[in-house]
């Protein structure tokens, strides 16, 4: 029997989690053709919220992480600001950090590491046992940088990466690990599964190793209803979840919302309201394709689906990820954002309001959202990202898939 340790450590929503069980379904698929029992057992930064994902069999454990009050939008203009809001800023915190993920390997003895937005797990990965990375653009940096570079400005930095690197490089020492010339050496791996389109890969211009496209499959572009329709994809940790419920139910169309986390007033609302209310994850094929319009914060996964399925997307972005994945869809002119850097107080219902009103009536968002989505299926992608990376995983324990 083999052992895959996944491991999930920095940002949020359930798109790192789904990442993760959708390759280690594969990989067990696979791993069955060819005769071959594995156990996964994941470890994860969300492991209460995102349970109702993997079944009361799967092994889960919750992953060691930090995550500061510092990792503001205000805050972030780089992956390196994101990793000092994440236990990279301190000695002694990335070295406890780096500890726990040492004692949970000793746990496990995994045969292989599948790393996804995990660079504290990454630098714990015991010697010699082959490490996966996954991630999308942003979770992904190339290697080959000699640095991160900015990408956003006007960021309150308070950082540098050089500071980082000593503070990476004084841990290592520490733990008689090899030291980093450089930062981005953190996703050096034996194999890395860089899940995005490139159009919404923030570091597309640098890139030089091959991306394979959105893990969720069978995205395909989708005419969009006759009459109008809004998914509302929300969450509970963002403070005007609340204020975008109600400015969605005053739009008068029917609106159907899954809202991640503690189910709150917000579900509540939008029952009585008359709206479909999903208790869990629901499939993002059907709920994008039966919809004329996707409203959510920007999380990588529902931009990537909402731009494959070919829906004009209304993002909300209150962090850092989702504002470079918002700001590039509506640079290509298939979504609309609102901006809240812009905004110093909080959001008015007038102007979440008017914003889907716009967006739902505007025939050239819809238009160019499902003639972008025609363009997607022409670029030179992997036919099954998950097949390309979950045979590349086996083939780093030595295991062929069955022809």
């Amino acid at each position: 029997m083999k052992t895959v340790l996944c491991a999930w450590e920095i940002g949020a929503g359930f798109g790192h989690a789904a990442t993760l069980k959708a390759l280690g379904d594969r990989i067990r698929l696979l791993a069955g053709e060819a005769g071959v029992e594995f156990r996964i057992v994941y470890a994860l930064s969300e492991a209460i919220h995102t349970r109702s994902l993997f079944g009361d069999k799967a092994r889960v454990i919750p992953a060691p992480f930090l995550q500061n009050p510092i990792h503001l939008l205000s805050h972030t203009g780089s992956y390196t600001d994101m990793l000092t809001a994440c236990g990279f800023a301190q000695e002694e915190t990335l070295e406890a950090l780096a500890g726990a993920w040492e004692n949970i390997f000793d746990l496990v003895e995994p045969d292989l590491v599948i790393a996804e937005a995990s660079p504290a797990a990454r630098l714990a990965a015991p010697e010699g046992v082959p490490v996966v990375i996954t991630g999308n653009g942003f979770y992904a940096p190339p290697v080959a940088l000699k640095s991160y570079p900015p990408l956003r400005s006007g960021a309150a930095s308070s950082f540098g990466e050089g500071r980082v690197l000593d503070i990476v490089n004084t841990v290592q020492r520490r733990r008689g690990r090899a030291e980093l010339a450089r930062l981005p050496q953190l996703g050096q791996c034996d194999y890395r599964a860089v899940f995005t389109l490139p159009q919404l890969d923030p570091y597309s211009s640098v890139r030089t190793e091959p991306v394979l496209g959105h893990y969720i499959e069978g995205l395909e572009p989708t005419p969009p209803p006759e009459k109008p329709s809004i998914f509302y994809y929300g969450t509970t940790s963002a403070a005007d979840t609340e204020a975008i419920s109600t400015a969605l139910m005053e739009v008068g169309v029917p609106v159907s919302c899954y809202i991640r986390g503690r189910q709150t007033a917000a579900a509540q609302f939008f029952r009585l309201q008359g709206a479909t209310v999903y208790d869990s994850p629901p499939d993002l094929r059907h709920v994008i394709g039966a919809s004329s319009l996707v409203v959510s914060h920007g999380t990588g996964g529902l931009t990537h689906a909402a731009m494959m399925v070919g829906r004009p997307h209304l993002m909300i972005p209150g962090a850092f990820e989702p504002l470079l994945n918002a700001r590039r869809a509506q640079a290509l002119g298939v979504g609309k954002m609102i901006d809240l850097t812009k905004i110093d107080t909080e959001i008015e219902n007038t102007t979440l309001k008017d914003s889907i009103l716009e967006a739902l009536s505007s025939d050239d968002l819809a238009e160019t959202a499902f003639a972008h989505a025609r363009y997607i299926k022409t670029l030179p992608l992997p036919v099954s990202p998950l097949g390309t990376a979950a045979e590349a995983s086996l083939n780093l324990l030595g295991i062929g898939a069955s022809p």
